[in-house]
């Protein structure tokens, strides 16, 4: 999916500057002049970024980043300022702004700025969708062989498992079979890895 940059700035010469920027970077680009239509038809569920005017009419721009970090949407946004104070600064940067932009744009470093800001969310993303798909590789083991897993990340031995699950050593190589095919795993490091790996993230979510 091809990445797209939302932009939100009330002057039509500044967004078309940035949506020109957006083309030669081939990405799709979506241009708003307010943050409330922006906030309203802004979909985080594919790769990103947001360039974001700091004074808007209606909502500013550091409204509209609070609203986007009270939601929960963690997409990157570089923030555009004519007159940008210490304080409006600080506010954003608090907010989890990516950078500060300071208008006059230059084109060279405002499509590095996009650029980079894009790949760091495609990288988020991949992170995100590996971690779903380790997530449905566990869930898809059935509860003895996850206790098997289980006791196999702490250093047991199939003896030793048979004997903590009341199970034969047999039904233990078996269970172990099917983990790895289930898990995708290649060795026992990779197996112990990708557990733990599983565990770390469910406690991260728990969070």
């Amino acid at each position: 999916m091809i990445p797209t940059v939302y932009v939100v700035e009330d002057d039509l010469s500044i967004r078309r500057f940035i949506e020109r920027i957006v083309d030669e970077l081939g990405y799709r680009c979506q241009s708003f002049a307010e943050a409330s239509e922006f906030l309203q038809r802004f979909r985080p569920d594919h790769p990103c970024c947001v360039v974001l005017d700091i004074i808007l009419p209606g909502a500013t721009g550091l409204e509209a980043l609070e609203t986007l970090r009270q939601r929960g949407i963690q997409s990157p946004v570089l923030m555009m300022s004519a007159h940008a104070d210490v304080p409006a600064v600080l506010r954003a940067m608090k907010a989890g702004a990516l950078d500060i932009v300071e208008k006059p744009l230059r084109r060279h470093a405002m499509k590095d700025r996009i650029h980079t800001a894009v790949r760091q969310d495609l990288a988020r993303h991949g992170r995100h969708q590996q971690r779903q798909e380790l997530r449905q590789r566990v869930r898809s083991l059935t509860p003895r062989e996850t206790e098997v897993a289980e006791l196999v990340v702490l250093g047991k031995s199939n003896r030793e498992i048979a004997a903590e699950l009341g199970i034969s050593r047999k039904t233990v190589e078996q269970h172990r079979a099917h983990i790895k095919v289930k898990m995708r795993s290649d060795s026992l490091a990779h197996l112990v890895r990708l557990m733990l790996e599983a565990n770390r993230n469910e406690r991260e979510m728990a969070c």
